[in-house]
């Protein structure tokens, strides 16, 4: 399941997405303003925001692919909680946060609804996800950080 791109629902049903190519997502001076634009084109005057979620998907992955600064920016997960969350980009008045979370080996997180829709990439390691009965492991770079993008509540 390595380079999978999944789409959770509110109600725990999940589907494998066509992921984009990484060398189709190359770019040359790729960097979070562009990123941060594109996103803001891209939703700008829409109501369903959700339904754009496959171009979102892209725009992560083009962002992880170029931009080496988003990949080396996290912390070391706390020895207390076994967690950590470097806020990269947070504008008041802009509708977006960009986020990496960082879970120590074993950390468990209990099931929990932003009240939103996001995006998670998983930039090192994996994180097993159980549904019932079914665990779907995400590998999708190389051990412990996760970008996340969280639309706010308005």
């Amino acid at each position: 399941m390595k380079n999978r791109d999944w789409l959770v629902t509110g109600n725990g049903q999940y589907q494998a997405c066509k992921t984009a190519r990484e060398w189709d997502l190359l770019r040359e001076n790729y960097r979070v303003h562009r990123f941060l634009t594109e996103l803001e084109n891209l939703l700008m005057d829409t109501e369903e925001q959700s339904k754009y979620l496959p171009e979102i998907r892209t725009l992560v992955r083009r962002l992880i692919v170029n931009s080496y600064w988003v990949q080396s920016q996290y912390l070391e997960a706390s020895s207390q909680t076994g967690t950590s969350v470097l806020v990269l980009y947070d504008e008041l008045g802009f509708p977006f946060t960009v986020q990496t979370v960082t879970f120590a080996p074993g950390t468990k997180s209990n099931i929990h609804n932003h009240g939103t829709w996001g995006v998670i990439a998983i930039l090192k390691g994996q994180e097993k996800i159980h549904f019932g009965s079914v665990s779907l492991i995400l590998m999708l770079k190389v051990l412990l950080s996760k970008i996340e993008l969280n639309k706010r509540e308005n």
